[in-house]
């Protein structure tokens, strides 16, 4: 602000107080920034979690599926 306003005055006064907002309104974007974050991280793990027991479910149901077909194939050959 060197030179841009004499130390007192209206004009150098107002400028410090643009500063001011600009700084708060940066901090503030800031704290918005960190929540979302935040609600992304729990939102992957939910999704984690989910994926999780998909994976079970399909590995029991390719586990029902290969011993029905083995059966099939055991009962043919008898």
């Amino acid at each position: 602000m060197v030179g841009t306003a004499e130390r007192g005055s209206v004009v150098h006064e107002q400028l410090k107080m643009a500063i001011v907002a600009r700084s708060t309104d940066e901090l503030a974007r800031a704290c918005r920034v960190g929540t979302a974050i935040k609600d992304s991280s729990a939102s992957a793990d939910r999704l984690g979690r989910k994926l999780f027991w998909l994976n079970v479910i399909l590995v029991i149901a390719t586990a029902v599926g290969a011993a029905a077909a083995l059966a099939g194939v055991l009962s043919k050959s008898q």
